[in-house]
């Protein structure tokens, strides 16, 4: 998730700011100590525009799409 928050420009604050929760949520899902609930998982990969699969995992998802449409 870092590649595409930078790749945004966005800070850690910017981000969670845009969804609604805190900076240190998004700091601890960065150094995989904590992983997002569900729906605020789908939040940060609209904003981002990658799957939710790349941003948490950085690996393609199965059916081989990177972004969201």
């Amino acid at each position: 998730m870092i590649k595409a928050r930078k790749a945004k420009g966005l800070t850690q604050r910017e981000l969670a700011d845009m969804i609604g929760i805190r900076e240190t949520s998004v700091s601890n899902w960065e150094v995989e100590r904590s992983l997002p609930r569900l729906e605020v998982a789908r939040a940060v990969s609209k904003v981002l525009g990658f799957s939710i699969e790349f941003l948490f995992f950085e690996e393609e998802p199965s059916d081989g799409h990177r972004t969201l449409s």
